[in-house]
């Protein structure tokens, strides 16, 4: 990588690295973890950095990297998703909204977590290593 796209990289990871860092964090509860899906988008980032640093929105891309796993998720555990951490509804509200109980909604949010873990990891690794 020349100096100039090191440059821009850097300046691409330290102004969105902590707005992915939260979006991963919301969406899998565990701050761990997201860290670790959070670094391995970027380090795609680097790795594929010469074809995608002429993308208007670098850290679309690696949101993308980072989120994409979403759209697997059961029609209910998108919902739930969708309300509590988009809309930033409570729990209760979204029960509400849904007409189900409150322990459904956690049932579902703990399952949508659990899911999203693992399908974020394994995309970003699949990806990676068919990318070498």
């Amino acid at each position: 990588m020349r100096r100039s796209e090191r440059t821009e990289f850097e300046w691409i990871f330290r102004s969105s690295y902590a707005s992915v860092l939260r979006t991963t964090s919301l969406i899998l509860h565990d701050r761990g973890r997201a860290e670790e899906v959070t670094q391995d988008a970027f380090l795609r980032l680097c790795e594929r950095w010469r074809g995608v640093q002429a993308v208007e929105h670098p850290e679309a891309w690696v949101r993308q990297v980072a989120v994409r796993a979403v759209g697997s998720l059961a029609p209910q555990q998108r919902a739930v998703v969708a309300l509590f951490y988009l809309d930033d509804l409570s729990v209760e509200d979204v029960a509400r909204h849904l007409g189900v109980s409150t322990s459904t909604v956690k049932q579902h949010l703990f399952r949508a977590r659990t899911r999203l873990a693992t399908l974020l990891s394994e995309t970003v690794e699949v990806t990676s290593d068919a990318d070498r």
